[in-house]
């Protein structure tokens, strides 16, 4: 069951370079990954915002390999990189205009090892340029710092203990934030994941069907139902809120964000043709699509803003692994 939480994590949202690292941690003692390389694209259709047409095309690459790898000691190396393609003429009420193309390029490292034991301390490092011009200025990096350390218990039980600091998420940027979650069976087809500021849940009510849950904060959540086995042919549902963010190479304030909140009804179908090589193929419908401008996410309600209306879009997503 563990294995199946760490696929379902990382094939999910993608909530940042960490992912990986989380799913990893997750993982039973002696797994250990190979190489990974996913791409993502979503077609949306037209939609109205602000009076104007708004059309948009993104894609998704990511790649993850093993840099060194020992009994209970490894190193692993991540790259990313998202683009947005937006066609549009919509402007902001204070006459400011949306980019047409928003990128987010980023490289991390982690490391992980085990002692005293079964228990693990691990760390990741990340530097990200989320912008419309990636790179274009020191002022525009951004970078994400986590450290843990995992205490397992009886009956496939577990504390996590981790700290996090970073300059990309919507609230509390350069401030070292700790946290502690607890893995646990709560029966023989539950799992949970309680955590001080997470949730992640994975239950299976009657074989062959999957109900996932999670949560990060603020604005990032997926509830997922899956039929079948997650290696296997597998049809899904889900719906997802996430919320991201951007630095404008233009703007004035250092500390003014470009945020996009975007839901998502999704329904598709996991399509492995090999044993290293797998397609996710689906569609549905986005809808509360919003960009404002903000130093922080309190304070989208009396921010300039476009809201997107809903649009249908269609779904791929091939993943390869070594």
């Amino acid at each position: 069951m563990l294995i199946a939480l760490k696929a379902l994590l990382v094939s999910s949202l993608a909530f940042s370079a960490s992912n990986d690292f989380m799913g990893d941690l997750m993982a039973p003692p002696g797994l250990t990954p190979g190489a990974r390389a996913r791409y993502e694209y979503r077609h949306y259709g037209n939609a109205g915002a602000n009076g104007e047409d708004f059309g948009l095309k993104q894609s998704k690459f990511d790649l993850s390999a093993p840099l060194y790898v020992e009994d209970g000691y490894q190193w692993r190396a991540q790259a990313s990189a998202d683009y947005d393609d937006i066609n549009t003429k919509a402007r902001f009420s204070n006459g400011r205009g949306l980019p047409n193309r928003l990128w987010d390029v980023g490289a991390g490292i982690s490391h992980s090892r085990t002692v005293q034991g079964d228990r693990t301390l691990g760390g990741n490092f990340s530097v990200s340029s989320p912008s419309d011009r990636p790179f274009g200025a020191g002022r525009d990096l951004g970078f994400s710092l986590n450290l843990t350390y995992k205490v397992p218990e009886e009956n496939d039980a577990a504390w996590i203990f981790f700290l996090s600091m970073s300059n990309t998420r919507g609230f509390l940027n350069y401030i070292p934030l700790p946290g502690i979650a607890y893995t646990f069976k709560a029966g023989e087809r539950t799992r949970l994941v309680l955590g001080i500021p997470f949730v992640m849940a994975f239950w299976r009510p009657v074989d062959p069907w999957i109900v996932t849950f999670l949560y990060f904060p603020v604005r990032t959540a997926e509830l997922r139902i899956a039929y079948g086995s997650p290696r296997g042919l597998q049809p899904y549902a889900l719906v997802s809120f996430r919320s991201r963010n951007f630095r404008i190479y233009d703007r004035t304030d250092k500390d003014e964000r470009l945020f996009n909140d975007e839901g998502l009804l999704q329904a598709g179908l996991n399509l492995p043709v090999s044993r290293s090589l797998a397609f996710d193929l689906g569609g549905g419908v986005a809808f509360a699509r919003r960009f404002f401008y903000a130093k922080k996410l309190t304070e989208q309600s009396s921010s300039p803003t476009i809201r997107v209306g809903n649009a249908a879009f269609g779904h791929l997503k091939a993943t390869a692994t070594f």
